[in-house]
């Protein structure tokens, strides 16, 4: 279920307020309308064949990609299709592994990340050769952060808590790395933490 920001935007749309596109007729003005540093897929995920939504679709990915390589853009781009740990049915987790590192493979310089919710499935998804984010415990009030900026996996590996969560400073996807965020960057030695939200949030604070 959708909340915030994003429940209102999509209340708008599904009023009418919006303008909307088609696939094609979005690959056809991104070159004009799309920004350099852009959040793909905002709200779901990436495109999928099926109606559960767990099957990733590589002909719409790859030719978004294509586009995106075109116009030399930096996409942020995630998916929480099934792919590690018990989620799904196991054909869809071997499909979506060879459409994601297919995917990747494609991207010129940026990736496709699978978003996690377990550290344990971090290691999973990078000893896969996969780019990886992670829900990690909550630290941050007010955009100040008082905990750990980084977490660590069962396997020693590095979660880098993304900088625009927590940043006071003004910080935003379009400043971090110099205008190469952090997630977007493929074959990191590390993944991305986002400070869990809603439910989650206290969950994990106590976990932790």
């Amino acid at each position: 279920m959708e909340s915030g920001h994003a429940r209102f935007h999509r209340e708008a749309h599904d009023r009418g307020d919006y303008d909307w596109y088609s696939f094609d007729e979005m690959l056809a003005i991104m070159g004009r309308r799309f920004t350099k540093v852009h959040r793909s897929q905002l709200s779901g995920d990436i495109w999928s064949t099926d109606k559960t939504g767990e099957m990733a679709d590589p002909d719409k990915l790859m030719k978004y990609i294509s586009e995106c390589n075109k116009n030399r853009f930096t996409p942020i781009m995630f998916s929480h299709k099934p792919i590690v740990g018990n989620r799904g049915e196991l054909s869809a987790r071997v499909h979506n592994l060879r459409v994601i590192k297919g995917a990747t493979a494609l991207c010129k310089d940026f990736t496709v990340n699978v978003s996690l919710e377990d550290m344990g499935d971090v290691d999973k998804a990078m000893d896969l050769g996969l780019d990886a984010v992670s829900v990690v415990p909550n630290r941050v009030y007010k955009k100040e952060l008082f905990g750990p900026k980084v977490f660590t996996t069962p396997k020693g590996r590095k979660i880098v808590t993304c900088p625009a969560k927590y940043g006071s400073n003004g910080m935003n996807c379009t400043k971090c790395g110099n205008g190469r965020p952090l997630c977007t960057r493929k074959g990191r030695d590390y993944a991305i933490g986002f400070p869990a939200t809603g439910g989650a949030r206290k969950a994990l604070n106590i976990l932790s």
